[in-house]
């Protein structure tokens, strides 16, 4: 597919130019022709008083693609002939994230209208309307109406921005991907985290763009009752006056030797020291459209202590891998950080699990390629294929009927749940029931107090007995919040679709189970060796378009449809949806091993390193999550 990304780039600085950057990237590796039409000059000075490209020239994300720098903020002809380049593509993807440059994103997107057959137009609202605008520069994106085809963005406050301003376009919340200069250093985890300081106290790193929607002034205002801990703040300032003030509440004796506070470009190359010397980041954010430093810091194995804000908090569960704090609230601030002690965030630390970015890519770059399959009669054979992967409502159900494995199959899940509760007259919800035969088997292990409900999309039941059965409609469960005490989601997860997709039902799990409630899921692991539904050997590791391919050529399917998880995104996508994950894929290894006959039953005494490294082919992860 031909495809061309707008937006600022190399050598442009900051998270926007980083995105485009990546996203062309991983456009063109996965096999599409992309070229980017990027800025000479994109403001005038007064708009941004800061240094607007990378110094050195260094290049915070590698770009093999073409770019053209053609538009220029002062040169509408330049916008219009921009169009005209861009006009023998399928797809256009404009990075948008500023009014100013609104109208010369119209202007080209109107250009490249004028082709014969129109490209899909598409708009990565990075921010519907800007942090700190004017009710004219908010009405500037109604500008967009009649010229886009798709918005996507990143948060719930923007999709409904978005669908304000926007009505008549396609709008879709797809979660940020990692990008920039972290994504190069692979510093995964913990392993270059510096020694603590024996002193007790806990460092804090307050990391990127300085502007007032961050809430650093709350921070500090916080802090000063906040005696253990220390800040280091790093990042441009956008704003003489905030910098004035930052730097004078640095230096009030309260916070005396306890704020860090420095102002300048931060190279990629740095990224990883700050990273590896703090316990833990901090978001205080008043407000957040969308924002990678969560994910950048679980990257780095550091918990963060984030404002509720949706924006901010997908993959935190308060005081299990970080603390979730109410936005713009001082006091409550100055409560949750005099509370925080070395030991907490020791204990957060191994909690966090970092965002399995090439998943989180894949996933992306799905929802940006969507738009464009209801097209008809302009696409190739492959890229037709590859539209119908990420088509909705063609996932096939993948039913086993076999009453014995399914009888097997709700034995040992009861055994799984019975470690965490007793099954005697609680309510469970069958999610994905298929057949029914597990949904009547644990009808067996409720009793006659209790209750089974299996629910589905599509009605392939072999037994009804001893259960209810809700044939759904839509994604979203006809239940109340908080009426079931388990929920059993037994290789369903895979089936729902993307990760969009996939966190929403787990936030609908999350819903209507009781506080309290446990939810137990099992998924197929994306890299077992032979892949579940299709058999066929390393097709789940294998990129969407090549999947695809593999399940033609082999006449089992039109296309790969399943969307199996690695550890690291199950766990992280379960956490997302506010529910306390854990693993206990090596429980159930060792409760099996210790089943076989004769001496082969001493291998569930294989030491827990052993094990865990086996693990990681291990054909199935099987976790259990607790609604708190």
């Amino acid at each position: 597919m031909r495809i061309v990304v707008v937006g600022p780039t190399h050598p442009f600085k900051g998270g926007i130019a980083q995105h485009t950057t990546e996203l062309a990237g991983q456009l063109s590796r996965a096999g599409h022709d992309v070229a980017v039409i990027s800025w000479d000059s994109q403001y005038p000075s007064r708009l941004y008083p800061g240094e607007l490209v990378v110094p050195d020239g260094a290049q915070e994300v590698p770009l093999s693609v073409p770019v053209h720098r053609s538009l220029n903020w002062y040169d509408p002809s330049s916008w219009w002939r921009a169009g005209k380049q861009a006009r023998n593509a399928d797809l256009i993807v404009v990075a948008h994230s500023n009014p100013f440059q609104v109208p010369a994103y119209r202007s080209l997107l109107t250009s490249a209208s004028r082709a014969t057959t129109a490209p899909t137009r598409v708009l990565i609202a990075h921010n519907v309307t800007s942090h700190e605008s004017s009710s004219l520069q908010d009405r500037a994106v109604d500008a967009f109406r009649g010229v886009v085809d798709a918005v996507i963005v990143h948060s719930e406050s923007e999709q409904s921005s978005a669908r304000k301003h926007l009505p008549d376009a396609e709008i879709r919340l797809v979660p940020l991907a990692p990008h920039g200069p972290a994504r190069s250093s692979e510093q995964s985890n913990s392993d270059s985290r510096a020694t603590r300081a024996t002193d007790g106290s806990v460092r804090l790193l307050a990391f990127g763009f300085i502007r007032p929607y961050k809430g650093l002034e709350l921070l500090l205002d916080a802090m000063e009752s906040a005696t253990s801990v220390t800040v280091t703040i790093r990042g441009e300032c956008w704003d003489d006056d905030l910098d004035a003030r930052l730097r004078l509440m640095a230096q009030r004796p309260s916070l005396s030797g306890r704020v860090d506070y420095e102002t300048g470009y931060v190279a990629g190359s740095d990224v990883t020291h700050l990273f590896s010397t703090h316990d833990a980041a901090v978001l205080p954010y008043l407000e957040a459209t969308g924002s990678q430093n969560t994910a950048l810091a679980q990257t780095y194995g550091l918990p963060v202590i984030v404002s509720d804000v949706p924006a901010l908090t997908a993959g935190v569960v308060h005081d299990v891998n970080g603390l979730i704090v109410a936005a713009g609230d001082v006091r409550a601030w100055e409560t949750a950080l005099s509370a925080v002690t070395a030991e907490d965030v020791t204990r957060w630390s191994r909690a966090v699990t970092a965002v399995d970015a090439d998943l989180a890519w894949n996933q992306y770059l799905a929802e940006v390629l969507r738009p464009v399959a209801s097209r008809d009669g302009s696409l190739s054979q492959d890229e037709s294929m590859t539209r119908r992967a990420v088509a909705p409502g063609v996932r096939q159900a993948h039913v086993i009927s076999d009453p014995a494995s399914r009888a097997a199959k709700a034995a040992a899940i009861a055994d799984v749940l019975s470690g965490v509760v007793e099954l005697d007259g609680t309510t469970i919800l069958d999610d994905g029931c298929g057949s029914g035969y597990i949904a009547q088997e644990l009808a067996t292990y409720v009793g006659t107090s209790g209750a089974v409900i299996g629910v589905d999309r599509v009605d392939e039941r072999q037994t009804t007995h001893g259960y209810e059965f809700v044939l759904l409609d839509s994604a979203q469960l006809p239940h109340a919040d908080g009426t079931f005490d388990l929920v059993v989601s037994n290789h369903v997860l895979e089936h729902v679709g993307h990760a969009a997709e996939q966190r929403a039902y787990l936030r609908e799990i999350h819903r209507v189970l009781k506080p309290g409630g446990w939810v137990y899921i099992a998924i197929p692991n994306k890299y077992r060796l032979v892949e579940a539904h299709y058999g066929l050997p390393l097709l789940s590791w294998l990129p969407q378009r090549t999947a695809d391919r593999l399940v033609k050529a082999t006449g089992k399917g039109e296309w790969y449809d399943v969307d199996p998880l690695s550890r690291g995104a199950l766990l992280n996508a379960i956490s997302s949806a506010g529910l306390v994950v854990t693993d206990v894929t090596g429980d159930v290894a060792r409760r099996e091993l210790a089943k076989l006959p004769g001496q082969a039953s001493s291998l569930a005494g294989v030491p827990d390193q052993l094990l865990h490294a086996a693990l990681s082919l291990t054909p199935t992860f099987i976790v259990l999550a607790h609604k708190l």
